[in-house]
């Protein structure tokens, strides 16, 4: 905004969150006494963490959100959970949602096949997504389809492929679709789908369609197209998907209810070669 004398720039700015969770990893929790006087004797990082008290200082509205829509059993162990104040009856409830032959759950249930899964690492989730799109495949007697994304040099590059088109070389390409998504900033270089197969979506998209981070739907269907050059070889244009659930009723033209069209997009990396390292 190029406006310095003003905190954020003389915007407007609402802050959104939980006031229950766990220390920050770096500098000082809000609610701790920090001093605010004297502030050009204090090392860099007690003058950042004094500046930013004074301005969480300057925020005097506050709005609370008391609707609670989650089950009055599980809201009173979650807000429990928050403030370290469990109770035995809250470590018994817990207990009683762990599937084993102590109980009568089991992951083998159809209600848990097609459930999200919460993991560590993104190769772990790279792993389920993998073995999971065969399963459903297979379950549906249907084949999976192959889509590849289009990999190009910047035209500042071009010289360095075979192509004058800007086109990468074809034994790079097929290293590059052989990566899981973890290697580049967990987009997929190739992705399976086929029609009925659930899916997440991973960005909020477009939040008037209910087209949000998190947001459960299935494959509808698709637009492609074949990469030049590349025979039998795909990359999608649009993939239209079933929202499941959702906020509100979605009606687009020509489409049926709840089924929205996710675009394809363009990421720019930058690659280089260190002594050891690929960047």
């Amino acid at each position: 905004m190029n406006i310095d004398d003003k905190p954020f720039g003389g915007l407007n700015v609402i802050l959104a969150s939980d006031f229950a969770q766990l220390p920050p990893t770096h500098g000082s929790s809000l609610y701790v006494e920090v001093q605010l006087k004297r502030i050009s004797r204090q090392t860099n990082e007690q003058q950042e963490t004094a500046l930013g008290k004074a301005l969480w200082l300057q925020f005097i509205m506050v709005v609370m959100l008391k609707q609670n829509i989650l089950d009055s059993r599980l809201h009173t162990v979650l807000e429990n959970v928050r403030y370290k104040a469990c109770t035995d009856e809250d470590v018994a409830f817990l207990r009683s949602r762990i599937p084993g032959p102590d109980n009568d759950l089991s992951l083998s249930d159809p209600v848990f096949q097609y459930v999200s899964v919460i993991t560590a690492w993104n190769i772990q989730k790279d792993r389920f997504n993998s073995q999971n799109s065969e399963r459903f495949a297979a379950q549906h007697d249907t084949v999976l389809q192959m889509f590849n994304c289009i990999d190009k040099w910047p035209n500042s590059a071009a010289g360095r492929t075979t192509s004058a088109s800007g086109f990468i070389n074809r034994q790079l390409q097929r290293m590059l679709w052989a990566q899981p998504p973890t290697f580049s900033d967990k987009i997929p270089a190739s992705l399976l789908l086929c029609e009925g197969m659930p899916v997440i979506i991973r960005h909020n998209v477009a939040t008037d369609l209910c087209m949000t981070t998190g947001q459960e739907a299935v494959v509808y269907a698709w637009a492609a197209r074949v990469i030049p050059s590349w025979p039998g070889h795909k990359c999608l244009d649009i993939l239209y998907v079933r929202l499941l659930n959702p906020p509100r009723l979605i009606k687009l033209p020509n489409l049926p209810d709840n089924v929205v069209p996710v675009t394809c997009h363009t990421h720019h990396y930058f690659c280089g070669i260190t002594p050891s390292r690929w960047i």
